[in-house]
């Protein structure tokens, strides 16, 4: 058999990535809509209302992050904009029932009632809430979460007192 007379082998072409299926599409976008449920909610009965100018800042800055910084292929809407500084303003006053701490006023917290801690993820706890006066330095604390973080103070775990943070 010469080489003419061999059969010739398909050529193996490079595999194109395969594109996502709608399902998973579908799925991704569905996690986040759950997600920001609670926070579509809030603003539209007037809980609280989203800062425009800050949203086209946060907006920006998860733009420019790269994939591998994501940590997920599964979309995390905490993750993304949950570091937006100022991008949501609470109008929920001391003592009144909130969700989640973005709905409270500047220098309150959403104390949970069935866990006692603060409510910061944006879909809640699943237990009723009151918006709380946050620590001042000095004051009682169980964890950083409780004290003011516009005066970047933390909790001692030794004291239990709020502490500016040390740098």
């Amino acid at each position: 058999m010469t080489t003419s007379d061999r059969p010739t082998r398909p050529v193996r072409r490079a595999r194109r990535p395969r594109r996502q299926s709608r399902r998973v599409r579908l799925t991704r976008t569905l996690v986040v809509f759950v997600s920001l449920a609670l926070v579509a909610t809030a603003v539209s009965e007037g809980l609280m209302v989203i800062n425009a100018s800050a949203a086209v800042s946060c907006f920006a800055a998860y733009q420019d992050l790269r994939c591998t910084e994501l940590q997920s292929t599964v979309p995390d809407a905490q993750a993304a904009i949950g570091n937006c500084s100022g991008l949501f303003t609470g109008n929920i006053p001391f003592g009144e029932r909130c969700d989640m701490t973005a709905e409270c006023m500047a220098h309150y917290f959403c104390l949970s009632q069935g866990t006692d801690q603060n409510v910061s993820s944006l879909s809640g706890s699943g237990s009723l809430g009151t918006c709380y006066p946050y620590a001042l330095a000095t004051e009682t604390c169980n964890t950083t979460s409780d004290c003011d973080p516009s005066a970047s103070l933390i909790c001692d775990p030794v004291t239990f007192r709020c502490v500016a943070a040390s740098s």
